[in-house]
């Protein structure tokens, strides 16, 4: 949440912004922890950073564009497995139930994550991924690839192809009066 809050404050500057301006817009110091943030940010996908200027990815933009919530979540769930951990964690158990009363010690044990944040680290991907739709309440996993089958359909085949024939008609001028059809 705080990563998408940061890229919707960039998006809100214009798609691009120095950090001291993001920094105040989010109501933040530029210390470490806002450092972090950015990092972490730019890990998940959401935003780029070249010579301390944020400027938003175009998978953002796109995601921002969507045309329904489910649409919109599948491109969640993409960014939130952009993080290599939790890529790995999704691909062990997306086919069984995630032990989330171990999820902890299996994250040291199997995983290599620290003992001191493992904890921590733990919460971050079942909150993220409940967020997200990726994760269900029963702790099984929803399959990202429907989305994407469902994503790339109707970009080849549906309402992409409808909206874009129909501003292509109204940009040359084409007449619809008389029509029971509405654009708007």
């Amino acid at each position: 949440k705080s990563c998408l809050r940061l890229a919707d404050a960039v998006e809100g500057l214009g798609g691009s912004c120095d950090l001291g301006t993001c920094a105040a817009k989010l109501g933040k110091k530029t210390s470490g922890s806002f450092h972090a943030l950015i990092g972490a940010t730019a890990k998940f996908g959401f935003i780029t950073r070249k010579q301390g200027t944020l400027y938003t990815t175009d998978m953002y933009n796109k995601m921002k564009l969507s045309y329904t919530d489910y649409e919109r979540k599948g491109f969640l769930q993409k960014f939130f497995l952009n993080a290599p951990s939790f890529q790995e964690i999704y691909s062990k158990y997306k086919s069984v139930k995630l032990p989330v009363e171990i999820l902890d010690k299996a994250l040291v044990k199997e995983f290599g994550v620290d003992k001191k944040i493992a904890q921590r680290v733990s919460k971050y991907f079942i909150d993220g991924a409940k967020e997200t739709g990726l994760l269900n309440s029963d702790n099984t996993f929803n399959d990202i690839d429907s989305f994407e089958k469902i994503n790339s359909d109707m970009e080849t085949e549906g309402s992409l192809n409808t909206i874009s024939k129909t501003s292509k008609s109204l940009v040359e001028g084409e007449d619809y009066s008389g029509s029971d059809s509405f654009v708007v």
